[in-house]
């Protein structure tokens, strides 16, 4: 939709020692958060630079106007992964330094942002690792929200009003997915193809989540997704949707497989820990039903009374 603007061939000295001063400032970036903001530093330090924004294009498209092509140049960045990253920079038009600038810096985000990626991602599925859900879930806990009256009575959700964008922000949900029998998987066809079933359910997640939602592997055959500013039915319908995609999905070789789901409602000032385990009790009790199910922590009065999660002894989980 956006082609990033042409860089001409020569640099003048201005540019290369600007440029050379904020890369080098880019390359120790800690994590991604602080390389976009040192992206928007750097382009703000050039002189004519009026504005600038760094979003993902999925947050652009469904929450603010799209700029004006005349007001403003767009670089549109793709991670290694796929992740699309909007650079929106207003300035004054066909100034030849101020592109070559922008674009020296563009090149280097997406050098470091290539090598946080490597070491953010599960080298086999492409998802998110373990490590990175940490700071992932503290930004979503700071930022959501959970009625007094909810947290403090135990209530379900289910059948409460709505009340958002009066209150407070949508909510988000953390949801726990364990392919049911994977232990099966391995002994009958060998961990080869375990791992391909592991390929084939990231690449089904991807389809049914959208844009804004986060999927993690953890290890072995769970994975974790993060699902920001969504209420109550839209979390349940898009778990309920992955379970009956996979279940009628052929994988090869092995056929059909099912997926048990356990999500919970993210409280304000939530630990990974805790918000982790209200939603592995909720998996534990879809295995215990009879696996290729989704449960709700937030609306089954039985896990709402139980403190702990149970046993596995009592259960074959796997």
């Amino acid at each position: 939709m956006f082609v990033a603007a042409p860089l001409p061939s020569s640099s003048s000295r201005q540019v290369e020692s600007s440029a050379l001063a904020w890369v080098t400032r880019l390359i120790g970036a800690r994590d991604r958060r602080e390389l976009g903001q040192l992206l928007r530093q750097g382009v703000l330090s050039w002189p004519t630079v009026e504005r600038a924004e760094l979003v993902e294009q999925a947050e652009l498209l469904d929450n603010t106007p799209m700029p004006d092509r005349g007001a403003c140049q767009c670089w549109e960045m793709r991670s290694e992964f796929g992740e699309l990253t909007l650079l929106c920079v207003w300035s004054p038009p066909h100034d030849s330094d101020t592109l070559e600038f922008i674009g020296y810096l563009v090149q280097a985000y997406q050098h470091v942002l290539r090598l946080l990626d490597g070491a953010e991602r599960d080298p086999m599925t492409g998802l998110f690792n373990r490590k990175s859900f940490d700071e992932t879930f503290w930004r979503l806990s700071m930022n959501s929200w959970e009625s007094p009256q909810h947290a403090d009575s135990g209530a379900p959700m289910s059948g409460r009003p709505e009340r958002r964008h009066e209150d407070g922000p949508p909510g988000y949900w953390l949801g726990v997915l364990d392919v049911d029998h994977f232990k099966r998987v391995n002994d009958e066809h060998g961990h080869l193809i375990g791992d391909e079933v592991l390929i084939l359910l990231a690449r089904l997640m991807r389809q049914v989540f959208r844009r804004q939602d986060r999927f993690y592997r953890f290890g072995g055959e769970e994975f974790v997704v993060l699902l920001p500013s969504t209420d109550a039915a839209i979390a349940d319908s898009l778990f309920q949707r992955l379970r009956r995609t996979v279940e009628t999905h052929d994988f090869p070789q092995v056929g059909r497989i099912t997926v048990s789901l356990g999500y919970t409602q993210i409280r304000s000032k939530d630990s990974p820990a805790a918000a982790f385990d209200r939603a592995d009790q909720a998996v534990y009790l879809a295995k215990k039903g009879g696996r290729n199910r989704v449960v709700c922590f937030d609306t089954e009065p039985a896990l709402r009374s139980t403190p702990a999660l149970p046993p596995a002894g009592d259960i074959e989980l796997f």
